[in-house]
């Protein structure tokens, strides 16, 4: 049995009107209230003897939001709208409009009261939210914390945890493009010397720049502080004479930024070059090479780069000739 048949049959409408749990009120072709039920009485504040036969807009304009909700269902013919009557508890319903064809033609209005339905719904997107947000702080916190779990607090570039992790990738990388990878051992020449003289400060001074040079000169990712005076770079693609260039530059900024003494000493550094997939194929073969050549450029002079030949007999040989930067690039 449809509504349309329940909003004609008296008996059959009175029985709806005390059991349905929502509000209903009826009205006539001219939407005058002809009838409603106890739930809209006690939620609209109706009286029987002072609301029937008044029109409908007139009697729901106490109540903003429920009269701006059904100017709209008659203007757009949506099927529900939500609305709120504000007091010392609101509540929020749900209004639908039905028109049920003539003769006589009647308006059927009813209301689904939905406040713990919007109020749990609140909860749920506060809840939601509030977990969104300790997700987001947790996210932070997890970058925080890994950023100093791997960088070195002195310098601020990537430290020996971060390396060990990252070379492996990097040869992984290397070798399903066939792309060779360089590993560069980088030495601060004479640190010693400015620790014992001038103090730890201006030795930790001296690392500093060469981190900060080092990243404005390769990529910041692939340089980390491997220990003490050391660091290694990573350099996927690039040519051993590229890196020679490179390390020059990275010299001749140094020279420039760092304090010379009359015996010039200091502000430069020198490097051991391995080549995947020839020099090692792990990150401690690579490593392990790049270190022996590294020992060579120091053994030779310092200030200077020198490509591992590991695989070639253990030995190393010269790559570039260049002498002290002092004295080659003024």
């Amino acid at each position: 049995m449809s509504i349309h048949v329940f909003a004609r049959d008296p008996k059959v409408l009175q029985a709806l009107l005390r059991h349905i749990r929502e509000g209903v009120i009826l009205l006539d072709e001219q939407e005058r209230i002809l009838t409603f039920n106890a739930k809209a009485r006690k939620w609209l504040g109706l009286q029987p003897e002072h609301d029937l036969g008044r029109p409908w807009e007139e009697v729901i304009q106490r109540h903003p939001q429920l009269y701006l909700a059904y100017r709209q269902l008659k203007l757009d013919s949506a099927d529900r709208l939500d609305a709120t009557i504000a007091g010392g508890s609101p509540q929020t319903f749900e209004m639908e409009r039905i028109e049920i064809p003539g003769p006589p033609k009647r308006v059927l209005v009813l209301l689904h009261d939905v406040t713990l339905l919007k109020e749990a719904a609140l909860r749920i997107r506060q809840a939601d939210t509030h977990i969104k947000r300790q997700m987001e702080e947790l996210e932070n916190l997890w970058k925080r914390v890994s950023e100093e779990l791997y960088r070195d607090p002195l310098t601020g570039v990537y430290n020996r945890r971060y390396l060990e992790e990252k070379l492996w990738e990097e040869i992984n990388r290397a070798r399903r493009s066939g792309i060779p990878l360089g590993v560069l051992m980088v030495d601060v020449d004479d640190l010693k010397y400015w620790n014992d003289t001038h103090g730890h400060i201006m030795g930790d001074t001296l690392l500093i720049l060469v981190a900060r040079v080092l990243k404005e000169m390769f990529h910041p990712h692939a340089v980390a502080r491997y220990g003490g005076d050391e660091f290694v770079v990573l350099l996927p693609g690039m040519e051993p004479k590229a890196v020679e260039a490179r390390l020059q530059a990275v010299n001749r900024r140094l020279q420039e930024a760092w304090p010379q003494q009359p015996r010039r000493r200091g502000g430069t550094i020198s490097a051991g070059l391995a080549l995947y997939p020839w020099n090692g194929q792990t990150p401690t073969e690579l490593l392990e090479a790049a270190d022996a050549a590294l020992y060579e450029s120091k053994r030779r002079g310092k200030a200077r780069l020198m490509l591992s030949r590991r695989r070639a007999g253990g030995q190393t040989r010269v790559l570039s000739k260049t002498k002290h930067p002092a004295k080659s690039y003024r």
